[in-house]
């Protein structure tokens, strides 16, 4: 088969990876990207003195061709990259033809523009790729079961008959030994009105499918206010800050919005 000049065969082994775990995270960074792959401890490649000269080799080998590859990506319009000035490498998002041809390759449901219609706001790109940033550290917790992206909860709520009262932006599994707990998580940015919060709690009484909701904030006055706007809601609902869940979702205080108390994760398995 003859391909036309300039064009390239996608491969399974690491471009189709690639832009499902951009699909996936909505807007990632490069470096993001390469950790999630290759699950890659930190946010920087470990020093030799950790790991010893050769894995440092070999982290910098693959680093260096991810990162023609990715440019490549972008070149041939499968990716869209922008770069954000405090950021280490440049955001990932997938183009209307990197959505396509990923829906010619995935068995679940790919929605078309999702992602790009919406999704170029500012807030939005950090709020991605922050989220995204809570994914890659909880994913090496102890408890960690597995982690659904909010993409895919929405496609469950709009072809199937496991609706959930929203789409929340992930949906995480935690467990140990035969006790396990599965909570949807928010992360919250940014302040919605109080009135959007009371609004949003009585939806979650129709939350049938997850233990409980988190919503995680990056700033303890952001939790306070998350707090009030839930002090009604029926299903339960726990506040936590980021930067603490990230690091240790075992260790980290979850505060009860009705009740007011505090709780750790082991307290939601059942």
């Amino acid at each position: 088969m003859r391909y036309l000049k300039g064009s390239i065969t996608l491969s399974d082994r690491l471009d189709i990876p690639t832009l499902r775990i951009v699909y996936h995270a909505g807007h990632a960074t490069v470096r993001q990207v390469f950790r999630a792959l290759y699950r890659v401890a930190g946010t920087t490649a470990p020093s030799s003195a950790s790991i010893g000269p050769g894995m440092v080799r070999m982290e910098k080998t693959l680093w260096d061709t991810f990162s023609r590859r990715v440019r490549t990506l972008a070149e041939k319009g499968y990716l869209l990259r922008t770069a954000i000035p405090d950021l280490d490498t440049p955001v990932l998002t997938l183009s209307r033809e990197g959505e396509a041809v990923l829906a010619g390759k995935e068995r679940d449901i790919v929605e078309i523009g999702t992602r790009t219609t919406h999704g170029s706001r500012r807030n939005q790109v950090r709020h991605d790729v922050e989220l995204f940033e809570i994914y890659l550290q909880v994913s090496r917790s102890e408890l960690f079961g597995y982690w659904q992206f909010e993409p895919e909860i929405r496609a469950e709520n709009n072809y199937t008959a496991n609706v959930h009262a929203k789409d929340f932006d992930a949906i995480v599994k935690f467990r140990t030994g035969e006790r396990a707990a599965v909570v949807a998580l928010e992360y919250e940015r940014s302040p919605k009105r109080t009135q959007d919060y009371e609004r949003i709690g009585q939806a979650l009484a129709n939350e049938r499918y997850v233990n409980a909701i988190i919503y995680a904030t990056p700033t303890a006055q952001l939790a306070d206010f998350v707090s009030h706007g839930f002090r009604n809601a029926v299903h339960k609902v726990y506040v936590t800050l980021a930067r603490e869940f990230a690091a240790d979702p075992s260790k980290a205080m979850l505060t009860d919005t009705r009740a007011k108390r505090v709780v750790r994760i082991a307290d939601l398995l059942s």
